[in-house]
């Protein structure tokens, strides 16, 4: 009895600390999507196109930060953690000015439940962490161009395995933005009490002229989330 008990602990745990496997090519597929490995230092992999998409070029689902399904109205009216004004929150806050009635956690990481990346698409999924996001910026080279009609940049790893970010701007309220002129990308992060605006999730913006890791203050608005996994 001991020993099936043993088995089945040890089954258990493998599957919960299972990776994602790929192909002598550093591609492969985890879940049902693709992912490719650009030889980061990390060995993170990142996945070939956006959460709700079936290919690189694709804008996928929009997400408000936090929240794990798309929706028709970005704003604080809809959004999960906000209070009963605008910019009062009841998750993830680190300043009693901006808590509802003085809430603090002090939580700056997503909790997974509220991951977009990973309930959506299971597995080791996650969204990147802001650590994560500037690995890839740092490591890897972008290229303004465009893939199929759409712009973006192509992002190529130090092995030479590249993957595609589509400029597919962001939604408020219920209309597009910069379509095709720029590409934002959620991280887990939360920019923490060392910044004037503590309470912002840190997204990755990309234009044809710059790239950047910003903080914003609207985290009800609708960006785009790229996956990745271990």
């Amino acid at each position: 009895m001991k020993k099936i008990f043993y088995l089945v602990t040890l089954v258990i745990f493998s599957l919960l600390f299972v990776q994602c496997e790929e192909e002598p090519d550093g591609k492969g597929v985890h879940e049902g999507h693709e992912f490719v490995d650009l030889g980061l230092p990390s060995g993170l992999k990142w996945a070939a196109y956006n959460v709700g998409a079936e290919s690189p070029e694709q804008s996928g689902d929009y997400f408000a930060w936090g929240e794990v399904e798309p929706k028709s109205y970005y704003f604080w009216n809809t959004y999960k953690y906000s209070g009963d004004k605008d910019s009062t929150f009841t998750k993830y806050c680190t300043d009693t000015l901006c808590g509802l009635n003085g809430f603090v956690d002090n939580k700056l990481q997503l909790d997974i439940e509220d991951d977009a990346a990973h309930v959506n698409w299971g597995g080791n999924w996650r969204m990147p962490t802001a650590k994560e996001a500037q690995e890839l910026y740092d490591y890897c080279k972008w290229t303004w161009t465009t893939q199929n009609g759409i712009p973006g940049y192509k992002v190529m790893g130090i092995n030479g395995n590249s993957i595609f970010l589509p400029a597919v701007g962001s939604i408020g309220w219920d209309k597009f933005y910069d379509l095709g002129e720029e590409g934002v990308f959620w991280t887990s992060s939360l920019s923490g009490p060392d910044f004037v605006y503590s309470n912002s999730p840190v997204f990755l913006r990309l234009i044809e002229k710059d790239i950047a890791f910003n903080i914003v203050t609207q985290r009800c608005w609708g960006f785009s989330v790229r996956a990745v996994c271990p």
